[in-house]
């Protein structure tokens, strides 16, 4: 027997609910399909997580990260205006994936590993208003480590680092595909990858429920 649940004071069971959330959200991943692929690196999955590899020059790099709980509202353009109420013209967003991700990059037994983030998007002092803008990250943390990473290896914030240093350390991911058109392609295939993983988890919830 099914769950239900109260919806608009009609009983709406809850298996109908997901249907509905199901197609719905199938009609946007088919318009995103085409984002489904990552240029120039390997791509590995295991459910939520996802393994990037690509070999530049003598070095191997391999960016690691998550969707689980990665996503967030993003201003995507210009404020349009609200014909029911002009003096408060409707801004456009979406929902897209922003995972924190480690970036390894090693030359035979020794890896650099540095930890990435998304920055949030600067807002409008005097409105709250979210600026659109493309989503930039920053470094989060460093640390070298000969073979196998261990608990005790010294890491270092980089919050406190001089701007000159941290510019040479995002050039320095550049120079090893860690780019700005690297990012944009994976916040486009992390959103894409994210959405279908959340069909699944309610196709799952769906059988779970409908027994």
């Amino acid at each position: 027997m099914s769950s239900n649940v109260q919806f608009e004071d009609k009983p709406v069971s809850l298996t109908a609910l997901l249907d509905r959330e199901i197609q719905e959200e199938m009609a946007e991943l088919n318009q995103r399909l085409q984002t489904d692929q990552f240029p120039g690196f390997s791509v590995e999955t295991d459910d939520a997580d996802v393994k990037l590899t690509k070999q530049v020059g003598d070095a191997t790099v391999t960016v690691r990260f998550t969707v689980s709980s990665s996503l967030s509202e993003w201003r995507t353009g210009e404020a349009q205006e609200d014909k029911q109420n002009p003096e408060q013209p409707e801004a456009s967003y979406s929902l897209i994936s922003l995972p924190d991700f480690q970036v390894q990059i090693s030359r035979r037994d020794r890896t650099l590993e540095v930890s990435c983030y998304f920055e949030q998007p600067e807002h409008d002092e005097e409105t709250g208003d979210v600026y659109p803008t493309e989503p930039i990250f920053d470094i989060d943390e460093l640390v070298i480590y000969n073979g196998e990473p261990r608990e005790s290896e010294f890491a270092v914030s980089a919050e406190y680092f001089r701007e000159e240093l941290q510019e040479g350390l995002i050039q320095f991911l550049a120079d090893h595909g860690i780019d700005d058109e690297f990012v944009k392609n994976l916040v486009s295939y992390s959103t894409t990858y994210e959405k279908k993983q959340y069909i699944g988890l309610m196709r799952r919830l769906r059988e779970f429920v409908a027994k």
